[in-house]
């Protein structure tokens, strides 16, 4: 609820930050003024900048407990060549070919501090970007590498990668990546990944995907 308010909120300044520079940057008002022009100018850059801010965050999801964000399954198409095919909570269904003998899952969050998750901003996420490795280092390092955006963002502007790289700008928000452990493939095995503020949980959820961690872990 509070995060569709900020939302709500975030858009109505940004009409009325393209209000006020219109109203200043109409013929001959700007004219009156280099200081009032460039107040304009700047009413304007900011308005468009906190609505591509909002419709790139219409792609994130509100995280208010451990859910299912996505189910992951494989299928082994050649050797070390698995087609991934992964459901998200919405339902829609992606398919990708990744190389190697283990996955990730990697996703992007804005977690909120403690002070500001005590008012009931909860943290939100969007799906980033599903990866495979080699476990022999020398191939990891000769071997074709897969990695895959998942969900891509709605705006012209990252506004993730922006607060990510001045992460100090807004000291109450975290700006960070949340990553599944590496966990083998398998010809017909099928994971759950569920994703809480503590992190991601990757999950077996049939035999053959027991099967594959069961036998990777005792491997030497």
């Amino acid at each position: 609820m509070l995060y569709s308010i900020f939302v709500i909120g975030v858009v109505i300044v940004g009409l009325v930050l393209i209000a006020t520079a219109f109203y200043m940057l109409l013929p001959p008002r700007w004219l009156q003024g280099w200081l009032r022009g460039n107040l304009g100018f700047l009413c304007l850059a900011l308005a468009f900048f906190l609505i591509l801010s909002v419709l790139d965050l219409l792609s994130y999801k509100t995280l208010s407990s451990e859910q299912t964000i996505a189910t992951i399954s494989f299928k082994n198409i050649a050797p070390q060549k698995f087609l991934a095919t992964l459901v998200d909570a919405d339902g829609r269904e992606s398919e990708y070919n990744i190389f190697g003998d283990q996955w990730q899952l990697d996703v992007r969050l804005f977690k909120w501090h403690a002070d500001a998750a005590a008012l009931g901003l909860a943290p939100v996420y969007r799906l980033d970007r599903i990866s495979g490795r080699y476990l022999s280092l020398e191939q990891e390092q000769a071997s074709p590498r897969s990695v895959f955006a998942v969900r891509q963002a709605q705006s012209a502007l990252d506004l993730w990668s922006v607060l990510h790289e001045y992460r100090d700008i807004i000291p109450w928000l975290d700006v960070t990546y949340g990553n599944a452990t590496y966990l083998p493939m398998a010809d017909g095995a099928l994971f759950l990944v569920t994703l809480s503020p503590s992190g991601l949980v990757p999950r077996p959820l049939n035999d053959r995907a027991k099967s594959a961690i069961s036998q990777w872990q005792v491997t030497p």
